[in-house]
């Protein structure tokens, strides 16, 4: 179950080890959520951490960002 809605204003927290440093304490809006599992080479469904499109402020595209990178505004 994803923890943010389209809509919903997220952040990238500024001590963040994952994220890059260009990302780190930027906000945005979570733009699209796209399906939860993929499927392996071997066939079987795999459920991926979740990920989201997010269009940070001052941005004209959106970026695939994980759900652990970010939290609410």
């Amino acid at each position: 179950m994803p923890n943010f809605a389209v809509g919903q204003r997220v952040r990238v927290p500024a001590n963040n080890p994952d994220a890059t440093s260009s990302l780190c304490g930027r906000e945005g809006v979570i733009t699209f959520f796209p399906p939860l599992s993929e499927v392996d080479p071997d066939g079987t469904d795999q459920l991926l951490e979740p990920q989201y499109m997010v269009r940070f402020d001052g941005d004209t595209g959106d970026r695939p960002i994980y759900e652990s990178w970010l939290e609410p505004v």
